[in-house]
């Protein structure tokens, strides 16, 4: 279905996104900046033109409240009022009393209808200029044509995980799941350092011996010759590594004072955290410069470590929560200050973030 929505005819504007109109009583019909409107009185029902890969969501929660939904196909959803193609980065978001978005197989599209006057907004280039991610991209299905399907340590585990937990579950898993599309082992936190702690423990390079006494190259191995792909976890923008945060400070980002940005004003109240770490934010206690070049090649080694050396295929980057609001408010402090921000948070993430660094 084109995206084209048309020219005006019989009085509706140009540009708006519906066909077939129903009204009880029409008013009139409105247009603005991004807007379209139908003032009516009584029910009104409409033809959405959306492309065809356009899926039933929200682009916004609703106030006051946090909102999360996953869906698979076409869909039925009381809360849903918009339609996003992410192609062509569209997005459409229909306001009235009572609006409600559906499918029809019959008309081979969606319908949206509402009790009085109805607003959709036509949101074009939604990723790269409302939510300021300007190299965002459709996902090329070519190279990833499913989701990935996989298991992960943390939702059983949390961190009291080790060698002989990861390879039973392993084993299990190869045996039973993989013939049915089960495909990635992940590591999750835990693995690292004293395998305890929070903030405190973000150094990657170090494996806890007492877990995981074989190592992590080993173990990658061990998750491959059961037939899936071995995963990890880390959060490579923060470490806790103290003489690294002295000796390389062109390394790291700093506020006015030199202080490591991710230090807090007061002790974070979370019963969970120990001592060590309620003076630091959970992501870690010292976060890199995004524009540093000794940060580039820690980055670059780090990863050449994960990856070709120790073999993992699968790779979950943590705390983004924290990271990308951190970036955003010390953006002045970069070694180059001038970078543009690529990227935003969601809310309930910043919330957090604030919540943390204010305490």
């Amino acid at each position: 279905m084109s995206v084209n929505f048309g020219t005006k005819s019989s009085g509706v504007p140009k540009g708006m996104p519906l066909r077939h109109i129903r009204a009880g009583k029409l008013v009139r019909y409105e247009a603005g900046n991004g807007w379209y409107r139908i003032a009516a009185k009584g029910r009104v029902t409409a033809r959405v033109v959306h492309p065809a890969d356009a899926f039933l969501c929200r682009l916004g929660p609703p106030k006051g409240n946090d909102i999360v939904q996953l869906s698979i196909g076409r869909v039925r959803s009381l809360i849903a009022d918009s339609l996003f193609s992410p192609k062509r980065d569209l997005g459409l978001r229909f306001s009235g009393k009572g609006v409600r978005l559906e499918w029809k197989a019959n008309l081979n599209c969606y319908v949206v209808s509402c009790t009085g006057g109805l607003t959709v907004h036509v949101k074009r280039n939604l990723y790269r200029e409302d939510h300021g991610i300007k190299w965002y991209r459709p996902l090329d299905k070519s190279i990833f044509n499913r989701a990935p399907t996989g298991w992960c340590s943390w939702y059983i585990y949390y961190k009291d995980i080790d060698e002989e937990k990861i390879l039973r579950n392993v084993e299990w898993l190869g045996e039973n799941l993989s013939r049915f599309g089960l495909e990635y082992a992940q590591i999750d936190d835990g693995w690292q350092g004293d395998s305890a702690g929070h903030g405190s423990n973000r150094e990657w390079s170090i494996v806890c011996a007492e877990r995981f006494p074989h190592g992590m190259k080993w173990l990658a191995e061990q998750i491959r010759d059961a037939g899936l792909v071995p995963g990890i976890w880390l959060i490579p923008f923060s470490r806790s590594d103290t003489d690294a945060f002295r000796q390389c400070p062109d390394m790291f980002l700093r506020d006015a004072k030199g202080r490591s940005v991710a230090e807090l004003r007061k002790p974070v109240e979370h019963t969970y955290m120990g001592d060590r770490d309620r003076m630091y934010l959970w992501s870690g206690r010292y976060m890199l410069d995004p524009t540093s070049p000794r940060a580039h090649a820690y980055l670059g080694k780090l990863f050449t470590m994960l990856c070709r050396e120790w073999g993992y295929s699968y790779v979950k980057i943590d705390a983004q929560g924290y990271v990308v609001p951190t970036f955003t408010r010390y953006r002045g402090r970069f070694r180059r200050s001038r970078t543009r921000r690529t990227g935003a948070c969601c809310g309930r993430s910043r919330r957090r973030w604030e919540r943390d660094v204010s305490s």
